[in-house]
């Protein structure tokens, strides 16, 4: 699910942004159902965290303490392991080293959209709350497009200069992985493993930034009558 969940989460949200390592990684059976695992690693930007962590306010904004960000971070992931469609949900946190990793199996790529989209929504004010309408993951007919929602790039173009330039040297890996073969795919700067049931695209959360269309893709799997 390409749409920077966690990072506009624990990154954007709290403004603890830095060198960040995010990899999107979701499985998709036949039927549609799947699992869904989402990694964001600030490890190497723990000392700049801690700092702001320090501090009462930062450019006028009130910078809120573990404890918030911690709650609010479980709120949330409460309020996605509510949602419909949503089961076996595991969200693991690394408040030293600023790792986090969510797991989770969806019975449909529409229910994992939808889940995000109402759970979002609640966390965002009502203009943020637009930019979610639209579909950015779908799966019809073996064919699976994936894009980013104009909210997660919205909030990273709030960040002051000195954060856009961290983020050059971080890191967005986006995997997903597929039952059966992949015939082809619109995005020419993705890789597909030697078996064809995964592709792969990766790029910096900057250049995300410069050119929101880096990880869009539409891939084609074979039908049932294409395998030998």
């Amino acid at each position: 699910m390409r749409y920077c969940f966690v990072l506009a989460i624990l990154a954007c949200l709290f403004g603890l942004t830095g060198c960040v390592e995010i990899i999107d990684d979701i499985s998709i059976n036949d039927n549609g159902s799947g699992t869904f695992k989402y990694t964001i690693n600030l490890s190497s930007s723990k000392v700049k965290i801690n700092s702001y962590l320090a501090l009462d306010s930062l450019n006028g904004k009130k910078v809120p303490s573990l404890n918030e960000i911690s709650n609010r971070i479980e709120k949330v992931v409460q309020s996605l392991q509510e949602q419909e469609g949503i089961s076996n949900l595991t969200f693991d946190s690394n408040y030293d080293q600023f790792i986090f990793k969510l797991k989770l199996d969806f019975s449909s790529v529409d229910a994992l959209q939808t889940a995000i989209q109402t759970v979002i929504k609640n966390e965002s004010n009502k203009n943020e709350s637009e930019e979610l309408d639209g579909n950015w993951l779908q799966f019809k007919d073996q064919q699976f497009t994936r894009s980013i929602p104009r909210i997660a790039i919205a909030k990273i173009k709030d960040m002051s200069d000195s954060e856009v330039a961290a983020l050059k040297q971080g890191s967005y890996m986006c995997i997903s992985r597929f039952s059966t073969e992949i015939a082809s795919f619109d995005n020419d700067s993705a890789k597909v493993s030697k078996n064809k049931l995964a592709i792969m695209l990766r790029t910096d959360p900057y250049s995300l930034v410069q050119n929101t269309t880096l990880l869009d893709n539409k891939i084609y799997l074979r039908k049932p009558s294409e395998h030998k």
